[in-house]
């Protein structure tokens, strides 16, 4: 056995421990932050509500899809979505180790371990993500298109095609990874033609089930709406800096990703041109599908961490792949790879997951003391509450309170961002549905500090819209006003938004 070998299992040793270290000690995370809403509205459609119609989404139907599953079949409990988070990273890992040959397995445990602990690091709130889930989706479908190709087998290729519908049923930048089948039309190699076919087929087979299952719930219509008017208006606000962008788009992988390229600069520079034909068809479907997953992270524009996720499983793959063979490779390249092997396995795995068990959730303030607000408001009852109350919210933990206590909302209107921005239609229209919805008032009104996702604060939203100002001060009494202590989030100390809860006068 060579060195590099036993370096390379010394490191697997060390990273495998740190995620089975992260796996038990977050075990108990809560379904919170973005999946919360997510559960909320899998939860209802369990009672017949249906998206869009019922609830104003601006996510596309896959992204209920894992939430509606998952509860359907092991129930809404935290430790369930748990088990999801952990499955969608063993999928990852999955994926990575299929995608390589049989005897260079390393790289994929290296990917898949730090592609876990980023995720780790990124906080309670991104576990479950649907990004997370477009990406398991995203690199699945890069697996068996690749091992497809290689076996010729034509179920793999139209399975890459069905992975491909999911994935843009969740996130539709992701569409663009049906292109990949072109790299082998564009190497003119055998039924890579036919094989575009296939996989297209296998892309229309989602999306066929998608708009029928529309059409019988008669929700095409509001999804149409919900689509080309809201989640237009909410893809133009809140846009991040290209800084910001750059930043949150790498971090804290900076120093791996740098002296990775630094690296494949300097092997260009001793070689004197990269000969593209010479780089197999499998590494130009990985460097494409890269590309892809970073030009929809900047397509989106606002510099989430759960939104590089499908840029992260394919930068990681490529460039384990290529810092393991630097092992190999001269003084320079030995020096660059050990580096990098060192600081992932002893540096970036300990210090995530020391930054995972020692978050706290950022909601938890927000649900412990509504849920002991609605107690005291409403008496012993609280379930009598269903359908009586209303959130004027969007992220800062309203909704899901509801969803822990099973309430549902008295509205369709499920964020505050298309009620209180100005101009556009989404407004004007939102606006008039959720008076139409509250013709006969909610008897409790919670309404959050911020608006998502830019801002006012402290409660300066309301005033950005006169005639709710107007029908709140003529129906309802402020009971009670929650400000909140700052918490550890991602590293940082945060205050989490407060609110005021309100009652309908008699």
């Amino acid at each position: 056995m060579d060195l590099a070998t036993k370096l390379e299992r010394i490191a697997s040793a060390a990273l495998l421990f740190c995620v089975a270290l992260f796996a038990v000690q977050t075990i108990h995370w809560p379904v919170t932050g973005d999946e919360a809403l997510m559960h909320y509205v899998a939860s209802e459609m369990q009672s017949g509500v249906v998206p869009y119609k019922d609830i104003f989404d601006i996510n596309l139907p896959g992204s209920y899809v894992a939430d509606w599953v998952t509860i359907r079949l092991f129930g809404d409990s935290d430790l369930a979505w748990r088990f999801y988070d952990f499955g969608l990273l063993l999928l990852i890992g999955g994926a990575m180790w299929l995608l390589l040959p049989a005897r260079r397995r390393f790289p994929a445990v290296w990917a898949a371990c730090i592609f876990a602990l980023i995720h780790a690091r990124d906080g309670v709130e991104q576990a479950g993500q649907r990004d997370l889930t477009a990406a398991a989706l995203a690199i699945a479908a890069t697996a068996l298109l690749v091992r497809g190709n290689r076996s010729e087998r034509w179920d793999l290729r139209g399975g890459f095609g069905v992975c491909v519908g999911m994935a843009t049923l969740i996130k539709p930048t992701l569409i663009l990874l049906l292109l990949l089948p072109l790299v082998g039309v564009f190497r003119r190699e055998k039924k890579a033609l036919t094989s575009l076919l296939v996989a297209i087929a296998g892309f229309l087979v989602p999306c066929i089930v998608c708009v029928a299952w529309l059409s019988h719930k008669e929700a095409l219509q509001p999804f149409i709406f919900c689509m080309f008017k809201l989640a237009r208006f909410h893809s133009a606000t809140g846009h991040a800096r290209i800084s910001k962008l750059l930043y949150s788009g790498i971090s804290p992988l900076l120093p791996f990703a740098s002296l990775w390229l630094i690296s494949l600069l300097v092997r260009t520079r001793t070689s004197g041109h990269i000969d593209l034909s010479a780089l197999p068809s499998e590494k130009i479907v990985l460097w494409a599908a890269m590309g892809i997953g970073l030009l929809s992270y900047f397509l989106q524009g606002k510099g989430f961490l759960y939104q590089r996720y499908p840029l992260l499983v394919f930068l990681l793959i490529l460039a384990c792949e290529d810092l393991s063979e630097m092992l190999r490779g001269n003084r320079f390249q030995q020096l660059a790879a050990l580096s990098l092997l060192i600081w992932t396995s002893f540096v970036l795995g300990p210090s995530s997951v020391w930054k995972a068990s020692h978050y706290d959730w950022q909601h938890r303030q927000f649900v412990e003391m509504l849920r002991s607000d609605l107690g005291a408001t409403s008496g012993p009852d609280v379930a009598a509450l269903s359908g009586r109350i209303q959130c004027v919210d969007s992220i800062s933990g309203c909704v899901e309170t509801l969803y822990k206590l099973h309430l549902r909302q008295s509205s369709r209107a499920l964020y505050d961002e298309f009620l209180f921005h100005n101009g556009g239609d989404a407004v004007s229209l939102s606006r008039a549905a959720f008076l139409r919805d509250v013709q006969n008032p909610p008897q409790i009104l919670v309404i959050s500090e911020s608006l998502f996702p830019s801002g006012p604060s402290n409660y300066q939203k309301i005033a950005l819209w006169p005639q709710f100002d107007l029908w709140l001060s003529r129906n309802y009494s402020l009971v009670t006003e929650r400000r909140l202590l700052p918490v550890q989030s991602v590293g940082r100390p945060f205050t989490p938004a407060g609110y005021r809860l309100y009652v309908l006068r008699r």
